[in-house]
């Protein structure tokens, strides 16, 4: 037991370790690599789910606590995540390394997906899509155009990034893309501090989700011909996003939230008829007098 539960403790310490010094430096598209979640993962492969399970609840623990958020969502994930993992063990390289990768895969989109939940469920995260948005599908078209300009070659073998038209739509792009994160950041703090109101909300999904559909459009002229193919996944993004922009609520309607809060005055209804219009008209005019 203990010759096991040595190299366990030693590989949920170099985890915590990596995860704090090194992970914030490693991100790829606002995209944080979880060291934890890959020792939880194979170890669970390797011992079964009850080690994936109990691995897990450490990995997750700590996790947590080096977070700012509350303690539980991510040791609950991990927790699951590794018991899961664990009952693959027996036929872990039955197909060769596709079955370890394939599951380690799934269980960082999984657990990613299932903590953001979580926390929206506790009340203790930003709205998921809104962030989701933010960080992943502006910053993933924006990676996809960059990478496609530089590495296209044409007129007079230069790449296409060295033109000022696409530097320009580049440096937009980017421009927007922090903008947008640090409206979602400045959210998160006001939140934090009990302070957050609906019209906040409604000004970083209406300006994130526009950007973001803009940023895919700028992508997808940049990739040009490409840019409706699915070999690249601008496209897809792009479709996504406008229905995302529906979903989450149209631009216009979050415009006038953010307008009444400004105002003081609802503009929801639609206009007045004529005659409703004179009977307010002199009722106004009737209690002024």
């Amino acid at each position: 037991m203990m010759q096991r539960l040595l190299p366990t403790i030693g590989a949920v310490f170099v985890a915590a370790l990596l995860q704090a010094a090194l992970a914030p430096y490693m991100a790829i598209g606002g995209v944080v690599p979880n060291f934890l979640l890959l020792v939880t993962v194979t170890l669970a492969l390797v011992e079964g789910p009850a080690a994936g399970c109990s691995t897990g609840f450490a990995c997750g623990l700590v996790f947590d606590l080096l977070g700012t958020g509350p303690v539980g969502p991510m040791v609950l994930v991990l927790s699951v995540t590794g018991y899961l993992a664990g009952l693959l063990h027996e036929n872990m390289f039955a197909e060769g390394w596709l079955l370890p990768i394939t599951v380690l895969g799934i269980a960082a989109l999984g657990s990613e997906i299932a903590y953001g939940l979580i926390l929206d469920l506790v009340g203790s995260g930003g709205p998921f899509l809104v962030t989701f948005v933010t960080k992943m599908l502006p910053a993933a078209v924006y990676n996809t155009a960059l990478d496609y300009a530089k590495s296209r070659i044409q007129f007079g073998g230069q790449p296409i990034a060295s033109h000022q038209l696409v530097q320009n739509k580049l440096a937009w792009m980017v421009t927007e893309i922090t903008k947008g994160q640090l409206l979602a950041l400045q959210m998160g703090r006001v939140k934090d501090q009990g302070k957050l109101k609906p019209h906040h909300v409604s000004m970083a999904k209406m300006n994130n989700v526009n950007i973001a559909l803009e940023c895919a459009r700028g992508a997808r002229d940049i990739l040009g011909a490409n840019g409706i193919s699915d070999e690249y996944p601008v496209i897809r993004h792009m479709m996504n996003l406008e229905s995302v922009k529906t979903y989450e609520g149209t631009h216009d309607i979050h415009n006038l939230i953010i307008a009444e809060a400004v105002t003081g005055i609802p503009a929801y209804n639609p206009p007045m008829s004529a005659k409703a219009e004179k009977e307010a008209t002199e009722a106004a005019a009737a209690k002024k007098q």
